[in-house]
């Protein structure tokens, strides 16, 4: 194993290995793809008024939805190809009394 040196004040053999990349490059890196991705959803979700917005968003924080995912869906439901089906109580009971005005 290649020892480069030992680690601060610890003695305690630090090893890499020669085609490992620099961390706070690949962190950076990361860092401003999670952003972009980020300025994405909120780019589109302040544009257009999405229909179901309280039920995507509580799906995909329920299901575990990553930020491009959301983003999908979110243009899906503009786009009226993706309809979040988790209604609350308010949801049912607003639906309940549409139909009995009718």
């Amino acid at each position: 194993m290649p020892c480069v040196g030992t680690s601060p004040g610890l003695r305690i053999p630090v090893v890499t290995h020669p085609n490992m990349k620099n961390n706070h490059w690949t962190s950076l890196k990361a860092a401003r793809k999670r952003e972009a991705a980020f300025t994405e959803l909120f780019d589109l979700l302040s544009a257009h008024n999405v229909p179901g917005l309280l039920r995507l968003l509580s799906t995909a924080k329920n299901e575990g939805w990553g930020t491009n995912k959301t983003t999908q869906k979110s243009q899906l439901a503009i786009e009226g190809k993706y309809h979040a089906r988790n209604y609350t109580e308010f949801d049912r009971d607003l639906g309940a009394a549409q139909l009995s005005m009718r």
